[in-house]
């Protein structure tokens, strides 16, 4: 969840301050032992741990595509 500028955890914060962004999903990607935790408390979609499997970030992102498919 480290960035620059802000964190994500404060990314989260302004995203759901915008009606135009905050039905947007995310998904948490961190080393943080209470990620799970953190993500559903944020409202996150999902959350998955680092380092990240190509395969289970791609399928992550699966799920919550407007299609329901991955991009080939």
């Amino acid at each position: 969840m480290a960035m620059p500028v802000m964190n994500g955890w404060r990314f989260r914060q302004e995203q759901l301050r915008d009606a135009s962004l905050a039905e947007i999903p995310v998904i948490v990607c961190t080393v943080d032992a209470l990620a799970e935790e953190k993500a559903r408390e944020m409202g996150a979609a999902g959350w998955l741990r680092k380092p990240l499997d190509p395969e289970r970030l791609r399928e992550a992102v699966a799920r919550h595509c407007r299609s329901g498919r991955a991009p080939s």
